[in-house]
């Protein structure tokens, strides 16, 4: 007969066995519906690298039936080396975590990231492998999207300064010491192109530039774009002879310029362009990043102020050269704010009346410890930095500010003669300006004359001959200045709306005894008077050439004979 206390335990223990296995299928089922629903491939590897295990995630990401995939090798489906793997096997290493490429049921392949670790049996041996995978093409493709973002140009494309510095840097620690070299190029009158035919022209125009760089450097250097129209070429490797790595790079950059200056059409405009081009060539060991920029900008700055369009590889005397040329930026720009320039008046004299009739204004630099400058010194260093239009202005405004003063005192038919410079002339809205200021002034048009250098009338001659109307329909007189030193223009002169030709001091200082300036002056002043022209004679020092002009009917003349260039006080004097 059966104990009934042992038969109520035997109960209890199997009530007991049966709760807690309902709790672990529960669990499981808790546990095997969480995996189910997640993003990420939850799976389990047997010792053979086989799929035992593959939550439902795993179909939505490779397109594969689960039960299809269990019992397989992963290598069928992930790109990888099954010593990783084994390695976690045979307890080396406790856990994995790396990118593996996908392949999925369509071909396609997706970059997974995998994190999984071994896991023990009853017996306590290493036997299996339990991990997630996760999808992380979308991300890669962004974080390698920033990073392209980061380091390259934005409208071209090329590598920008940030990469070309890092790449820069990671050579400069290189202490093998073999020779590089940075290529600097820069558009020749690129401003101008924009300002003439648009941006969008201007930026069709450095993508042409980029797009020529990449075909002609991309597997020998790193084409960059740095701003603007400024482009360096980084060339890592070049001949280890001095001689040979220089006549290479000659050779290579004279195919940049020259493959530049084919016209091409951009947008149906055709445009010529052109660069200056200048190099620094290094050894790893020998520079920084910072110098080697400067360096190469040194010697593009060269091949420009050379005359643009050239070549120019970068020397020591080139950083003695910048530091001038910075020293000059950074005075005349100061001069220009305090108003520094003083307006020096030379008066032109009728050689038949004798009388002052007109006085060119000319500039001096009043510098407080170098004493008075003149404009040889300072002129062509304000155009090259853009400041010489803001002087002409500050002329031009106090010109008329003593043509005011001097028309109170009687001289109303007094004229002053103003040089302006060829940048300004050649904008189109120049002759708007200068009626503008006439208009502020109060004062007529005849009392300016404006002095126009005889280069300017062969660069655009429609548009020059258009300001030069514009500005005679305000009744302001146009002197062609320096005539004959140098240009041929004789065959523009019947179709240029001037008023005075200016004889240039070079044709004078020889008179009255060279033989060949007497021909071209006496010619000058012949053809001027048939043409309706007044001419001055520039540079007169002496009373020989006075009387050959006075001889050969010169209008006009000015020069050290009758007074140099003085002050405005005492030329107010002097007209008293």
């Amino acid at each position: 007969m059966t104990n009934p206390n042992i038969q109520n335990q035997n109960e209890k223990l199997a009530l007991a066995q049966n709760r807690l296995i309902e709790e672990l299928q529960s669990s499981e089922k808790r546990y095997s519906d969480l995996v189910a629903h997640l993003n990420d491939v939850v799976f389990h590897l047997d010792e053979k690298l086989c799929w035992t295990y593959l939550n439902s995630a795993w179909y939505k990401l490779t397109g594969h039936l689960v039960k299809a995939s269990l019992g397989h090798d992963l290598s069928e489906y992930i790109q990888c080396a099954h010593s990783l793997f084994t390695e976690l096997l045979e307890g080396n290493k406790p856990e994995l975590r790396d990118n593996f490429v996908l392949i999925c049921a369509s071909g396609h392949h997706r970059t997974v990231e995998i994190s999984c670790r071994p896991m023990k049996d009853a017996t306590g041996q290493l036997s299996s492998i339990i991990g997630t995978l996760s999808d992380i093409t979308e991300q890669l493709a962004q974080q390698q999207q920033i990073y392209h973002m980061a380091y390259h140009d934005s409208l071209t494309g090329l590598a920008n300064r940030r990469q070309l510095i890092d790449l820069l840097q990671v050579f400069c620690d290189n202490k093998q010491a073999h020779y590089a070299a940075l290529l600097y190029l820069d558009l020749d009158g690129f401003k101008q192109i924009n300002d003439t035919h648009g941006h969008n022209i201007g930026d069709e125009l450095l993508l042409h530039t980029a797009s020529l760089l990449k075909n002609i450097t991309d597997e020998i250097g790193v084409p960059t774009r740095i701003g603007g129209d400024e482009f360096i070429v980084f060339l890592p490797e070049l001949p280890d002879e001095k001689l040979k790595a220089k006549a290479w790079l000659q050779q290579l950059a004279d195919t940049i310029r020259h493959q530049l200056m084919q016209e091409t059409q951009l947008n149906h405009i055709n445009i010529q362009a052109s660069c200056s081009i200048g190099i620094m060539t290094f050894k790893s060991k020998d520079f920084n990043t910072t110098d080697l920029l400067k360096h190469a900008d040194f010697a593009m700055y060269r091949a420009k102020h050379d005359g643009r369009n050239l070549v120019r590889f970068y020397d020591k005397r080139m950083a003695t050269q910048e530091q001038r040329r910075i020293w000059w930026e950074q005075e005349l720009r100061i001069a220009i704010e305090a108003k520094e320039f003083m307006v020096f008046f030379q008066p032109q004299v009728n050689i038949v009346s004798g009388k002052v009739t007109k006085a060119e204004a000319l500039v001096r630099w009043q510098h407080p410890k170098r004493g008075l400058v003149m404009p040889k010194e300072f002129i062509s260093n304000l155009e090259s930095i853009g400041l010489l239009s803001q002087l002409d202005d500050q002329v031009f405004d106090f010109c008329c500010a003593q043509l005011q003063d001097w028309r109170s005192m009687g001289y109303a038919d007094f004229c002053l003669s103003i040089n302006v410079s060829p940048r300004d002339f050649q904008d189109t809205a120049y002759a708007g300006k200068i009626a503008q200021k006439l208009e502020a002034h109060n004062i007529p048009g005849h009392a300016i004359e404006i002095e126009i250098n005889e280069g300017i009338t062969l660069q655009n001659i429609a548009s020059t001959i258009e300001t030069m109307h514009q500005l005679r329909r305000l009744g302001v007189k146009i002197a062609l200045d320096d005539f004959g030193s140098g240009y041929s223009s004789l065959s523009h002169l019947r179709i240029l709306p001037i008023t005075t030709i200016k004889l240039d001091s070079s044709l004078i200082q020889r008179l009255p005894q060279d033989v060949c300036d007497r021909a071209i002056v006496e010619s000058i002043i012949a053809l001027s008077r048939q043409l309706g022209f007044d001419t001055v004679a520039e540079g007169v020092k002496t009373e020989e050439q006075l009387n050959f002009l006075r001889e050969k009917g010169c209008t006009n003349y000015q020069g050290s004979l009758y007074s140099p260039a003085i002050k405005s006080d005492l030329f107010k004097s002097f007209l008293n």
